[in-house]
Order: structure tokens, then sequence, then C-alpha cells
């Protein structure tokens, strides 16, 4: 008798630990998922800055190659052309990550 009053003990609060835990899980996640957007949002609003910061600096290097090639200097031409590349690069990196962060805002808001 005092083994099925323990095991009836037992049950109930194991059955009460997990009720309350799946009810602050799911309370959490509504609450994560609302910060997971505001988060994407300013990731992009920062990717984009940083996108146009890019294609700045892409424009002043191409001037500078131009001026490069006008006086004959090629070495410093063929440097700033591999600079270019890695520009082009790093602006190419910031779109991708804007379209994967415009995603999770889709995947996110649609949960």
């Amino acid at each position: 008798m005092k083994k099925v009053f323990l095991l009836a003990v037992v049950s109930i609060i194991c059955a009460v630990t997990v009720n309350k835990a799946s009810a602050q899980y799911y309370n959490g996640y509504r609450d994560n998922r609302g910060r997971e957007i505001r988060h994407d949002r300013m990731d992009i609003y920062h990717d984009r800055a940083d996108v146009y910061f890019d294609q700045r600096r892409i424009e002043q290097k191409r001037l500078e190659m131009q001026r490069e090639r006008y006086y004959g200097n090629y070495g410093a031409y063929r440097r700033d052309g591999r600079e270019l590349q890695y520009m082009h690069r790093d602006e190419n990196r910031d779109r991708r990550d804007i379209n994967r962060d415009r995603r999770d805002i889709r995947r996110d808001e649609r949960h």
C-alpha cells in the first residue's frame, strides 16, 4: 500500500513538472521568436549599411585604379585589382547575409 501511494505521488509530481516545463518552453519560445525577428531586422539594417559602405569603397578603388593605369604604375594597378576582388567578395557576403536574414524572418513569421 505504501509503495502504491509513493508511486502515485511521484507520478503526480512528474506529470506536473512535465506540464510546467512544456508551458514555460512554449512561452519562452514565443518571446524568443519575436526577439529573433527584431534581431534579424537589425542584422539586415547593418548589412545594408555595410553594402553601401562597400560600394563607396569599390567606386573609390576603381577611380584609383584608373589613375594608376593612366600614370603607368602597373604594379599598383594589379595590386588594386586584387584588392577590388576582395571588396567585391565582401560586398557579396553582405548581400547573402541580407537574403539569409530575410529568409529567417519569413520562416519565423510563419510559425
